[in-house]
């Protein structure tokens, strides 16, 4: 008997698929095609704000705002914003990502694509058309990049727009996240860039991908480019073994792996005028001080994504949508990661169908990423890399990777439907394995609405703590999503069945399941869009009578915070100096020393008791003394001249001088012991160990007025201060110039921010040491005599930063540009 010849499994061929057949040629229009579709879906999603007068009014699209005319006024002054003296009692605005005019590259060039377009009616940087431009570019990059990897015009158009409407994304325009949107934005171009130049390994595709790292270094969300780098890592190493297992020669290998490290170090670099403020700042924010030099590990973790809500990959209410209906694990959430059911199940299809290099990354990168999200739930990954991971630590909510998963899958989705298409060319071949398939999806489905059918007391017994009265509406939500799901898995799995058995056309496959799965994703995405009328955003920032008197007077003072509905940044908006604010990376010291004296949390509740089961404010013989000297002592060393506040707080030193109007408004109670922002106590103490002052500082024992605690030398005694005289001649962002007139020798204590990155200090134009005092605040010892004192914030990493880019920048451009002649030779010499 011969040997019987084994059957080699047949791969699925590409095969040339027409989508657009009613055009002439429609291959060499598809892709217009495919972008105007893109323009004309979001346009549609966005309608109400681009065309309806409508707007977002997210508490972070609100946080933006504040800012801008801060960074307005700087600009018109000819300043660039570098510190922000409007929250948290001054802290840096450029290093701490708060505010980066200029910086972002790409949205330079896309602002004035936009400002043409529209003949300069629309200012991109404070429209919506910001939003809209970027998700339009995201979607483009992915087409591109999916076409790239040899898929037709249709699953790239699928892939496309389900990247740009994953409900993560919809959720960047409708919390105000726009960093976030910008970074992901380039996501595609990177995978895109990185795989040219592994494959290639040239001169002009190193300078363009480094250019491109460097320009989504730019776009300022520091957290979602880390993830991105640690995709393209994983890549480099899924590339060096695959090739490896290829035989391929380990010059290639290596020559490979430096391409792809030195593009990621040249991006860094092309960063530096932004990253190394960055992780300058980061050295003194609560994401680098402390022992660990990043965030603790509860805190960096509160955000975890729970294995249990992997239920809401296949219904999207299953642990409740979000906000109060919302009963998982996190601390709270205004949605739930759901990407798509029917991307979730084609891009189980392309597993099944299409195991290829490309196909297997993507499942290892998917893998990763999830694992890595469950952070404290299951940190088998995220763990060590907490520990060990180089920057890992400095970064909160491990759920944010998820975008990096979602785009895998979305990628794998493409892959899937281009496989059903050519699979029909033979579908008993793979009319099993298509079923099989279907089958998992519709049973896991099933299965979890039967869960919610029949188990409704069950369910709302696993709701009862969080959710509270808003179970039912939670339940409710997941019963009618179950039944969604279920909907959209047997329309995707008959669509997808029909087309293998050629019951339907297999080229309309792709535009059928484009439909299927905006009806899956539009309705979800819509939940959490606020669109509120255009005039709502005036009469936010509206002017009060609370604002205006503050507005009139002297200063400089600052102001705090008590049961006030507004957010902490609108007083920025006006140009009024809180001592508290809105901000993800505050100063540490700053942060220890408001947790320290309960600051501003507690404060409104040390005067509050119940009675009967209904809060009153407590009398004045109920109020405790130390709590009321811990908050003076903060509102002297902090220059608190008024709380804004509903409520005529009942402490003998704040005196309610504005009534609140009516319901909903702010009254001004006025600190009748305030100190000015300049002040010279009586004594100087020393101080060792940030806990040990801290704890002096709140004993009750402390008074700033006449004490002040000093880290470092006290170079001599100091007198009696009361003929001493100090006149601020100058206020600015980055200047202060004072006056000082001294009787005898004391020490002079700014209330400003202590910040040694950045602020310099100089005594009759000589350069002096700023002396910390009493934890968080700004001194100088002054021997008797007049004195000019000027303080002036010129942080050195922005400054050798920018030299550090534009050289870079040059250096990539002349790579491009001789890499282009040569490959132009090149081609030109084989022709």
């Amino acid at each position: 008997m011969g040997k019987r010849s084994k059957k080699k499994k047949k791969k699925l061929e590409p095969s040339p698929q027409k989508h657009f057949e009613f055009l002439p040629n429609p291959e060499k229009h598809a892709h217009w095609i495919s972008l105007i579709l893109i323009l004309m879906l979001l346009a549609v999603y966005f309608y109400p704000v681009l065309f309806g007068n409508q707007s977002l009014l997210p508490p972070d699209n609100l946080a933006s705002r504040s800012f801008r005319p801060y960074v307005e006024k700087a600009l018109d002054d000819g300043e660039y914003p570098l510190w922000n003296p409007y929250i948290y009692g001054g802290m840096p605005s450029f290093a701490s990502l708060s505010t980066a005019p200029y910086v972002d590259g790409v949205g330079l060039v896309l602002n004035t694509v936009v400002r043409i377009v529209t003949l300069n009616r629309i200012d991109p940087v404070t429209h919506f058309a910001r939003y809209y431009v970027n998700m339009f570019l995201l979607g483009a990059l992915m087409f591109l990049l999916l076409k790239r990897k040899g898929l037709s015009s249709g699953s790239a158009l699928f892939g496309s727009v389900a990247m740009v409407f994953l409900p993560q994304v919809m959720a960047y325009a409708a919390f105000g996240h726009s960093t976030k949107l910008l970074t992901v934005a380039l996501v595609p171009l990177i995978f895109l860039l990185l795989d040219y130049l592994l494959e290639r390994r040239t001169l002009f595709l190193f300078c363009l991908t480094a250019l491109v790292m460097g320009l989504q270094l730019l776009r300022a969300h520091t957290q979602i480019c880390f993830y991105t780098q640690f995709m393209a890592g994983l890549y480099l190493v899924y590339w060096i073994v695959t090739r490896w297992k290829d035989k391929e020669k380990a010059g290639v290998l290596i020559h490979g792996a430096v391409l792809v490290m030195g593009a990621m170090i040249m991006g860094l670099l092309l960063s530096s005028v932004l990253n190394l403020s960055v992780w300058e700042y980061a050295e003194h924010s609560i994401r680098g001080g402390g022992e660990t030099g990043g965030l603790a590990f509860d805190y960096a973790t509160n955000w975890s994504f729970p294995p249990s809500e992997i239920a809401t990959f296949f219904n999207p209410s299953f642990m409740g949508f979000g906000r109060e209906t919302y009963w998982g694990p996190m601390p709270f959430t205004d949605f739930s990661l759901y990407f798509g059911l029917v991307t979730l199940m084609l891009a189980g299809l392309a597993l099944a169908l299409e195991r290829n290099r490309t196909t297997w990354f993507l499942l290892i990168l998917a893998g990763v990423a999830l694992f890595i999200s469950f952070g404290r739930h299951f940190p088998v990954l995220y763990g060590p890399m907490f520990r060990f991971f180089p920057f890992f630590n400095k970064f909160r909510a491990p759920k944010m990777i998820h975008i990096i998963l979602e785009f895998a899958m979305v990628f794998l989705a493409a892959y899937g439907i281009d496989a059903v298409v050519r699979a029909a060319g033979n579908p008993g071949r793979h009319l099993k394995t298509v079923q099989r398939t279907l089958l998992v999806f519709g049973a896991i489905t099933g299965f979890l609405f039967l869960v919610l059918l029949l188990g409704r007391g069950a369910y709302l017994n696993w709701a009862l703590e969080k959710a509270g009265q808003y179970r039912f509406q939670a339940y409710d939500m997941a019963l009618s999503d179950g039944l969604r799901s279920l909907f959209l898995a047997a329309v995707t799995g008959g669509a997808v069945l029909l087309a293998l058995r050629k019951k339907i056309r297999p080229n309309w496959l792709p535009m059928i399941l484009l439909v299927f799965m905006l009806v899956d994703v539009w309705p979800v995405s819509r939940r959490f869009m606020d669109f509120s009328p255009e005039t709502k955003v005036d009469d936010f920032f509206r002017e009060t009578p609370e604002v205006t008197f503050l507005k009139e007077q002297d200063g400089p003072f600052r102001i705090m915070q008590a049961a006030d509905p507004r957010p902490a940044n609108w007083y920025m908006y006006h140009g009024i100096q809180n001592v508290w604010g809105y901000q993800g990376a505050k100063v540490r010291i700053y942060q220890e020393l408001a947790d320290a004296f309960g600051i501003p949390d507690q404060f409104f509740q040390d005067y509050l008791t119940v009675e009967d089961g209904r809060l009153r404010f407590r009398r004045p013989d109920e109020i405790d003394p130390a709590r009321m000297a811990v908050h003076e002592v903060f509102f002297k060393m902090m220059n608190v001249r008024y709380v804004v506040s509903p409520y005529p707080i009942p402490h003998p030193e704040l005196e309610m001088i504005h009534m609140p109007g009516r319901q909903g408004e702010n009254g001004l109670l006025q600190y009748r012991g305030g100190l000015d922002r300049v002040f010279f106590p009586r004594q100087v103490v020393p101080g060792r160990g940030g806990t040990g002052i801290l704890r002096y500082m709140t004993s009750g024992m402390f008074d700033p007025e006449e004490t002040a605690v000093v880290e470092g030398e006290i170079p001599f005694e100091i007198g009696d201060p009361s003929n001493n005289r100090a006149d601020i001649l100058e206020y600015g962002l980055h200047q202060i110039r004072i006056r000082a007139e001294i009787s005898e020798p004391s020490l002079m204590v700014l209330s400003e921010i202590y910040y040694p990155a950045g602020w310099k200090m100089r005594v009759n134009g000589r350069a002096e040491p700023i002396v910390k005092a009493d934890y968080v605040l700004r001194s100088v010892f002054l021997q008797p005599g007049t004195h000019e004192v000027e303080f002036v914030f010129e942080p050195p990493a922005f400054r050798y930063g920018l030299i550090v880019t534009l050289a870079t920048l040059a250096l990539l451009l002349a790579g491009i540009i001789a890499g282009g002649l040569r490959e132009r030779k090149k081609q030109s010499e084989q022709s």
